[in-house]
Formats: C-alpha cells, sequence, structure tokens
C-alpha cells in the first residue's frame, strides 16, 4: 500500500517559513486494515511516529474487497489528511 500525506508543500505559507520536525499535518499513527471475503476487518500494518509525506508498507498478500486507513493521531494539527492511496499485489507486477 503506497499512502501520500498532507505535508502543505501546495500551501503558501509553506514556503513563507521552514518547518523544523515534523509538519503538524502530517499522519503521525495510522493503522491498514482489509476487508475479507467473509466482511470481517483485518488489520495488516500498525503505524506509529511517521513524519515522511510518502509511505510503502507492506504485509503479506491478502484477498480484499476494500482497504481502510484508519487515522489515530497527527503531528500535531487538529486533522489529518491523505492525499493519495494505491494498492499492489506486487507478486503479481515482478512475475509479469
Amino acid at each position: 500500500v503506497h499512502l501520500t500525506f498532507d505535508t502543505m508543500i501546495r500551501e503558501k505559507r509553506f514556503f513563507d517559513r521552514p518547518v523544523l520536525g515534523a509538519v503538524p499535518t502530517c499522519v503521525k499513527d495510522f493503522s491498514i486494515e482489509c476487508l475479507g471475503e467473509m466482511g470481517t476487518w483485518s488489520r495488516q500494518a500498525d503505524i506509529k511516529g511517521n513524519y515522511l509525506r510518502h509511505r510503502i508498507i507492506k504485509f503479506r498478500t491478502v484477498s480484499a474487497k476494500a482497504i481502510r486507513v484508519r487515522i489515530s493521531a497527527a503531528n500535531g494539527d487538529d486533522k489529518a489528511r491523505i492525499y493519495e492511496i494505491r494498492a499492489y499485489n506486487e507478486l503479481k507486477i515482478r512475475a509479469q
């Protein structure tokens, strides 16, 4: 699962003054869950302390009807945004 988080790079105020450390709007703590064929959600990854804009989270191959990202904290702001979520079966990509 490839994730892109909000780090305010498109906002003018981002360039007004440098931010030292983690950007407040960037997702800090989150988990990734998959909805299985039987209709139950299973946690595939639990990430703490993130400060990066782009994250690639690898886990075992699963068959899923849906994927969700549960955000439990940002790096200081009361809101956190995800710009993009992509899911790949990288084993299939490499085999082609």
